[in-house]
């Protein structure tokens, strides 16, 4: 006791005393998802594991982030910059890991880069014509929708698709933000082939000669309905 009437009292000391030590918080500075380029999936990687903080020099390398089962996610599997992020909670190990609480990185974000679009050609890229439109079948991987385009070999472009024999220049090109990008291929359509004309048998008065005089023909076999009375032997 102090004070100026002190030495009139005396204290009765306190005993069986008890008191409580509370985990020390702590943060990871630096703790990042890292950006990676589309792929279909929502799934996320930590970039950087952070540096743990506020931790007292006796116990430094006794007290770890615990890596094993975090799972990091996307909101969605679109490519887009600082995409917010949730993350499993986070958890520590080590001999001194129950002495302290681990603050929850909070606010992370990342981004989804765009990634090439990928197509298949489904259909040859030779054919022959055959009086019908002639699309070319294109696919993209990721089921993006695709817009076609063709030009004729003269570099003007076409309405609907090509129909008569000759070569055209195909475009592809992606509809999607999160997988770009274009094709270009070459289509053929070969004339086709009918075979031999049907003509009459031709007769003439000896005259000492081998001409023969031309026959009137009879047939063209293997025409295509909309070019009946378009193609005529010459």
């Amino acid at each position: 006791l102090t004070g100026d009437q002190a030495a009139n009292y005396t204290i009765t000391q306190p005993n069986s005393l008890k008191g409580k030590i509370l985990p020390r918080e702590i943060t990871a500075i630096g703790f990042a998802i890292a950006d990676k380029a589309a792929d279909g999936s929502t799934a996320a990687s930590i970039g950087n594991w952070g540096v743990l903080q506020e931790i007292p020099t006796p116990d430094l390398g006794k007290v770890v982030i615990n890596q094993n089962g975090v799972t990091a996610t996307f909101d969605n599997s679109e490519a887009g910059q600082n995409k917010p992020i949730t993350i499993s909670t986070l958890g520590l190990i080590g001999s001194e890991a129950h002495n302290y609480t681990l603050v929850q990185p909070t606010g992370l974000t990342a981004s989804i880069n765009t990634s090439p679009a990928i197509f298949t050609w489904n259909t040859p890229l030779i054919t022959t014509y055959n009086g019908q439109e002639q699309p070319v079948s294109i696919t993209e991987s990721h089921n993006s929708t695709i817009t076609i385009t063709y030009t004729d070999q003269n570099g003007n472009p076409i309405n609907g698709n090509p129909i008569d024999a000759g070569t055209y220049v195909v475009i592809v090109t992606s509809n999607s933000t999160t997988y770009t990008g274009s094709e270009t291929k070459t289509i053929t359509i070969l004339p086709k082939n009918i075979g031999s004309a049907t003509f009459a048998n031709g007769e003439k008065i000896y005259d000492a000669t081998t001409s023969v005089n031309p026959q009137p023909l009879l047939s063209l076999t293997g025409i295509e309905s909309r070019d009946i009375s378009k193609v005529e032997a010459s």
